[in-house]
């Protein structure tokens, strides 16, 4: 009778555990409606106007136009640049007929809405048992409550590759640990889907952005020490050789990437890290930063009272389970979110030597290492309710027993009164879960500051200090489709909003981003030498040069002429965005109104269209006699 009470029990139990699955998918779809709801409304049209946004246009328009052949050389100097984020892109405009901007949307919705918070449902349930699967029910929502994911990399940059690869992340990790248990606990079937999927995600990660790897490896690191300890105590024969087998790759990785920086990056300051990343300047605020890491990166943008205040108590909560991982042995998540922490304070207030090397794979940016503190947090606390799920269990049952001792209908109630249990503590545990997640949510300002922040300067209709494109100026490109064929080639100061004619018109641009690699294309150096730009500003970091400035009709056609394309023209596309960046004077031989004169005196220049223009100068069209 005993049997037949507990085998109805385990099914009951087994019904009630599978249920709690149907909750994180409701919690999924909220956690995308609210993403989704925070996304700008003006990015479905018009682009991102920050520094690196109009490349990732670029690379999506490229793979539209010119076929998904191209996505091993995406960028207009025919370099790799990580593909992932703008394939999916391009497939989402070719399959749903829109425009690039909206086909980068729900690339980065795809991604964000979805790919994130299934990655961290799986991450959590690693961390959690069975008897605790009602944990899960809000995870999809927490996933997207703190600032640096998914929301603070479409502002900062926006690094849209780095952030397709931190919502992989999650899954990675996931993959990756069930890999090691299985390897330590051997099924050869079940280890060789676990792997075969595991190195099809690091692959993705790859096509993402590889730097993710850094941060994957640095969050896997205790585990991969513990699981070695523990492997050494099964096998210690066997052991030696794996280890022999890690010191071996570890080697080559080494022997690799020091090949890979003496032959490509040839630079006087390879061996002087001190002066790396001489634009970083180091927050002098420990208290800040220390609050920053500690609270999941709340307080990375905005610091208003609110936030402090809601820094300093995730803070304590995170530090106190940390401390408490640790007395029961359970360092390994702990030690990660150490680790992470810990280059995440390098990365914001150092700018010496070491911080530069630590941090040197992040390049030095508290927001590419601060996207991984979220999920990590989140894990943490969740381990840590199990944790409180046990030690609820264990007093209710020793009380129990002391109660009934060895009654018979205590023996029959026993599994199902676990059962009710199980309910109570996951309510419990959901409820603190939802009361400390929702205040952030609540009160948290930083997200709406993004969003708004991003919806402003991306309004076309305005025009403000920092707008590089604006309505006059995507009306011109129209216009300049009069006398611009879709063979032929345009030149132009790409800080005037001209690098978007190619994902307009799909017309070419000789310099489709601000921030092309000059110091790997020859071609693109002395296009900009011939308008008399000094050499210094071609190649920032390396020893300074004789100032080249030279303005020659003759030499400057036979530079500009070269380029394959039908016609060649040069756009004068009124006044440039004003920045202090270093690369905005790589351009500043376009902006010479006397060089482009002395084109149109030699007759090497011809105006062809001339277009009224209310905020800056006529926007004027000229070709050159390049026959």
């Amino acid at each position: 009778m005993t049997k037949t009470v507990q085998n109805n029990d385990q099914q009951i139990a087994k019904l009630y555990q599978n249920k709690y699955f149907i909750y994180p998918t409701i919690s999924l779809i909220i956690a995308a409606i609210l993403v989704y709801l925070w996304f700008p409304a003006n990015l479905w049209q018009y682009p991102i106007q920050f520094t690196d946004a109009p490349a990732h246009y670029y690379y999506i328009a490229k793979l539209v136009n010119q076929g998904f052949g191209t996505a091993f050389h995406l960028t207009s100097e025919n370099q790799f640049y990580p593909p992932l984020w703008h394939i999916v892109a391009a497939l989402m405009v070719k399959f749903f007929s829109v425009n690039i901007m909206t086909g980068a949307a729900l690339s980065w919705l795809f991604f964000n809405c979805l790919v994130f918070p299934l990655g961290n449902i799986l991450l959590v349930w690693y961390f959690i048992d069975k008897k605790n699967l009602g944990l899960l029910t809000l995870t999809p929502i927490i996933s997207i409550v703190l600032t640096p994911m998914p929301y603070l990399l479409l502002h900062q940059g926006p690094l849209l590759a780095y952030g397709s690869a931190c919502t992989l992340l999650p899954l990675t990790l996931f993959f990756t640990l069930k890999t090691f248990d299985i390897f330590l606990n051997w099924q050869a079937i079940v280890f060789a889907k676990y792997f075969s999927l595991t190195i099809c995600l690091l692959i993705l990660d790859i096509l993402a952005q590889p730097r993710i790897i850094f941060t994957y490896l640095l969050i896997l690191l205790p585990f991969i020490i513990n699981y070695l300890i523990q492997f050494h105590k099964i096998n210690p024969k066997l052991f030696k050789r794996i280890l022999q087998i890690i010191i071996i790759l570890i080697a080559i990785f080494i022997s690799l990437t020091i090949f890979y920086v003496l032959t490509k990056l040839k630079s006087s300051l390879l061996l002087h890290p001190e002066n790396w990343f001489t634009s970083h300047t180091g927050s002098n605020n420990y208290l800040y930063t220390f609050l920053n890491a500690f609270s999941g990166g709340i307080l990375l943008f905005k610091t208003s009272l609110i936030n402090i205040i809601l820094a300093s108590f995730l803070s304590i909560i995170a530090i106190y389970i940390i401390i408490k991982n640790f007395l029961a042995k359970n360092w390994q998540l702990a030690s990660a979110y150490i680790l992470i922490a810990i280059i995440f304070i390098l990365a914001d207030t150092s700018s010496g030597a070491i911080g530069n090397l630590l941090t040197a794979p992040w390049y030095h940016d508290e927001n590419r290492i601060a996207t991984a503190l979220p999920t990590i947090l989140i894990c943490l606390i969740y381990q840590y309710l199990v944790s409180i799920n046990y030690k609820f269990e264990k007093t209710f049952s020793n009380t129990a027993n002391n109660i009934f001792k060895k009654s018979v209908l205590w023996l029959k109630l026993n599994n199902y009164l676990k059962i009710k249990q199980y309910k109570l503590t996951a309510i419990l545990s959901v409820m603190s879960i939802f009361i400390i997640f929702g205040l952030i949510y609540t009160l948290d300002t930083t997200r709406n500051y993004l969003g708004n922040n991003l919806n402003e300067t991306s309004n076309v209709n305005i025009v403000a200090k920092n707008s590089i494109l604006t309505i006059e100026k995507i009306n011109a490109f129209n216009q300049m489709n009069s006398v611009i064929g879709i063979n032929d080639l345009v030149y132009g100061d790409p800080f005037t909003g001209l690098q978007y004619y190619y994902i307009y018109q799909t017309r070419p641009v000789f310099f489709p981003y601000i921030n092309p690699r000059i110091d790997k294309n020859p071609e693109m150096k002395n296009v900009l030498l011939s308008f008399g730009t000094p050499d210094p500003y071609l190649i920032p970091y390396t020893s300074k040069q004789n100032r080249i400035n030279f303005v020659n009709s003759k030499k400057m056609l036979n530079v500009l002429c070269k380029p394959t394309g039908n016609k060649k023209f040069f756009v004068d596309f009124g006044k440039p965005y004003r920045t202090d960046m270093i690369i905005y004077n790589q351009f500043s031989g376009f902006r010479n109104q006397q060089t482009i004169a002395k084109y149109v005196k030699d007759k090497a220049f011809k105006r062809v269209l001339q277009i009224p223009s209310g905020q800056s100068n006529n926007f004027i069209v000229y070709q050159l006699a390049c026959n």
